[in-house]
Order: structure tokens, then sequence, then C-alpha cells
């Protein structure tokens, strides 16, 4: 969005690597190894958003680099990245993906006028509908990077029932998840923004993971789901592989 409105965008890392590393090529992103950078490094940006507090520490208390306006965005109530960075005063505004992680932030120490809710982004292609849905379960993606027990026993059970199941993830097919990956299935057991992707291309989605979960996603529970990014802790509820 900031290359579409004319913005020349420069990322900065401690690690850069594929996959992300091909789509940042991609977009002729400029890049800066936080790893070389010394005091004596300055520059001026319009804009600096920052994911991880060390990222952003890094670069606004051990440079010269400085900006017009300072974002820092956390996306995790429980991850320590995610949390508030030492450099806080020097934050314009601060963004939580969700209404459980926005409260978490306030119980650190920020001012709840200073945090604005900004829910995981889609692209527009994840709402282009396809129409190879027949209406009959026959194929289920699994995406997790994380997948509990009880998950990787059932995908065994959904097999022997004669279902197509694929998991992608560190223990299954490693890759990103695109709109045309989703197509080839008939619903998806996942959490988090993949839940948003799937809603988004009209497919059934089952909210579960390590954190338990609701189930499958539904007018009835997707606000209270949402508040919870999707993560399964909006019930916490775990269940057995018969259930």
């Amino acid at each position: 969005k900031f290359i579409n409105l004319g913005f020349k965008v420069t990322l900065g890392s401690f690690k850069f690597a594929s996959p992300l590393k091909d789509l940042f090529d991609e977009l002729d992103c400029d890049f800066i190894d936080l790893n070389t950078l010394t005091e004596k490094d300055d520059d001026k940006f319009d804009i600096i958003w920052a994911q991880h507090f060390t990222t952003l520490d890094k670069i606004l208390l051990e440079t010269k680099i400085s900006s017009n306006f300072v974002i820092f965005s956390s996306l995790s109530p429980y991850e320590a990245l995610e949390s508030p960075p030492l450099s806080a005063e020097k934050v314009n505004l601060f963004l939580a993906n969700s209404f459980e992680t926005k409260e978490r932030l306030i119980e650190m120490g920020l001012f709840e006028e200073f945090i604005y809710l900004l829910p995981n982004p889609i692209s527009d292609d994840f709402f282009k509908i396809s129409n190879n849905y027949s209406g009959e379960l026959k194929r289920i993606a699994v995406v997790s990077n994380h997948i509990p027990e009880e998950i990787r026993e059932t995908i065994i059970y959904l097999k022997n029932d004669g279902l197509d199941v694929v998991l992608y993830g560190v223990e299954g097919i490693f890759e990103l998840i695109t709109p045309s990956i989703l197509e080839r299935y008939d619903a998806v057991i996942t959490i988090g923004r993949t839940i948003q992707y799937s809603l988004a291309k009209g497919l059934p989605v089952y909210c579960y993971d390590r954190f338990g979960g609701c189930g499958w996603i539904t007018s009835s529970n997707i606000e209270e789901a949402a508040k919870f990014n999707f993560s399964g802790r909006c019930t916490n509820r775990k269940l057995t592989v018969n259930e």
C-alpha cells in the first residue's frame, strides 16, 4: 500500500531470508541490516513502522536515524517480541491486531488513547470467490506451524474416512498460503490470519490449534473469536480426537 501511494520503502531487519526476502525483492525495497548499524548511522524517514520492540529500540536508541512519525504494531498479547519498546516515549501511535492485544498493551502501561485497533489486513485477491466448491466435504487444509497432538491424530482419522487432508506448516508443506492454494479445498482447520483468508474466500473454517478453539466460525461466534484474533483463546476449549 505504501509503495502504491508513491513511498520508497526500506526494510530494516536483523534477519532477511527467503521466502519473505523474495517478496520484498519483487517490490524493489531497500534493505538495512540492523546488525551492522552503529551510533553514527543517520537517516531521516517520513514514517518508521516497527513490528518488534528489538528493531525499534535498535534504531531509536542506538543510532541517529529519525522519523517524522513512529508507529509500533503489536500482533500478539503474549509473545515477548511484541511487547512495547523501551523507546515508547518516541512512538506516536501503537497498533494492536485485536481487542485482546490492546487490553494487554494497556495492562503493560500504555495509555488507551495512543492505541488503535488494526486487525490483520487481507489483500484484495483473497476476496475473489471461486466456483470450485461442490458443497461436499472432500478436501481439507490444515494450516499450522504448531499443530497440537489432537489435530495431528485427527488428520489420520479423517484420511481413514476417505478425506483428502493436507497439512501446511513446518511439519507439512512449508509455503505461504495464497488464494490459489485455498481454492483447492472445501474447508480449512487453522487459526489467526488464515481464518480471515478462508472467510474472505467463502470457505468453511474450523478455529482450532494449540490454544484449542471455538470450532466452526459462524455468525454467532465470529465477533468473540475476532476479539482474540481468531487464536482459539476466545474459548481455550480443548477437544479429544473423537470429539
